[in-house]
């Protein structure tokens, strides 16, 4: 069984060290026990946060804006589900990337050249009728998120570039592009000198679902990706290639999958999947907008983690933690900072981590030698 020593080599004060052992395979109780150290560790992070932030405020009140009124009052689940909407796609682009071990960091990215794309289309054909103009604009979103994260593909396929690095690079280009059409040519001249981007046509406009919520077909969009996401990925023969090509690339070659060209593709519909978020975001603000990725490219990367790239898990994962976030704003009637839906993610982030290394080792206790008795 393999071991690495954390000891250094000269000899040690004490009778005993600390080694990590890899634990054997599927082993249960390594992973239950990580999962609970990473829940423990959150929730002792919020409470002491809470007791210093809070200090004054009623915990139960902050606790029940936090918990409570993102789900179970009418205001709070229009701000939770406004979210989800966005975080969901986002969730599955970069979810299909993780599946063949490409760690694509770039979904603010891709969410702005989506939004780019679809906002192009709005402005460039402003009369066509919404039948055309909707799916134009979602289908340049797709296209500009598919191109967005092919760069980081092809890179990697051809000549094994780390693609974490190029996603993460390639947000701040798409932010800075999407800044300099804002306040340049895409200014709308009728804002009075404010930098305010024109806004797109009404036909563009897409319509609630329920009156007096402020959810459009996004959502029915965002559930057909996911049903579709689990059906290929768990069913389909391609499916089954970029599994093997995660797991064992080595094994993949010698089976005959081309692992270049499934790396190439993969990516590209991973950044397509996630662009349309931005078409999405655009839909619904009626206009794109420097901030418009909102974090849920970075969030995404988080959703994916917690759920293991499980279907259900991914729509879990995602209500959980736009629900976070909507609290966190809920909250800051209490003097709650902004930054705690970040900090909230952030702290779950190193969990995930943690969970993950304690899964795969272990820690032991043996005697150094010579030092018995």
């Amino acid at each position: 069984m393999k071991k690495h020593s954390t000891a250094t080599k000269r000899p040690g004060l004490l009778p005993w060290k600390i080694e990590m052992e890899k634990r054997p395979a599927g082993s249960v109780g390594g992973v239950l026990w990580a999962r609970l150290v990473a829940v423990a560790g959150l929730v002792i992070f919020l409470v002491l946060f809470l007791l210093v932030a809070g200090k004054g405020k009623s915990l139960g009140s902050i606790l029940e804006a936090l918990f409570i009124r993102p789900f179970f009052t009418l205001r709070g689940l229009n701000n939770t589900l406004l979210k989800v909407c966005p975080l969901l796609i986002a969730s599955i682009g970069v979810s299909l990337a993780f599946r063949v071990k490409l760690w694509n960091i770039g979904g603010e990215g891709q969410i702005m050249m989506g939004a780019f794309g679809a906002a192009w289309m709005a402005l460039l054909f402003p009369n066509l009728p919404a039948i055309l103009l909707v799916p134009l604009m979602f289908i340049a979103a797709f296209i500009m998120g598919a191109i967005w994260a092919g760069i980081a593909g092809g890179l990697r396929a051809q000549w094994n570039v780390n693609e974490t690095i190029i996603t993460l690079m390639l947000n701040y280009i798409a932010t800075e592009w999407v800044r300099a059409l804002v306040y340049g040519p895409w200014r709308d001249p009728a804002a009075g000198g404010f930098p305010q981007p024109k806004p797109i046509p009404q036909d563009a406009w897409l319509k609630r679902l329920i009156p007096g919520v402020e959810i459009n077909g996004v959502l029915i969009l965002a559930l057909i990706l996911l049903a579709v996401y689990g059906i290929f990925i768990m069913r389909s023969r391609w499916g089954y290639k970029i599994r093997v090509i995660g797991d064992a690339p080595g094994a993949a070659r010698y089976a005959g999958i081309s692992v270049k060209k499934n790396i190439l593709l993969a990516m590209l519909l991973s950044g397509g999947i996630v662009g349309l978020a931005g078409a999405g975001e655009v839909t619904a603000t009626h206009m794109i907008q420097v901030n418009i990725s909102g974090g849920f490219g970075f969030t995404a990367v988080l959703v994916a983690w917690l759920s293991n790239l499980n279907p259900l898990g991914i729509l879990g994962m995602t209500v959980l933690l736009s629900g976070m976030q909507a609290g966190v704003m809920s909250a800051q009637i209490y003097g709650l900072p902004a930054a705690l839906g970040q900090a909230i993610q952030g702290v779950l982030l190193f969990m995930v981590l943690a969970l993950d290394y304690l899964t795969h080792y272990r820690f032991r206790i043996v005697r150094r030698a010579g030092k018995e008795g």
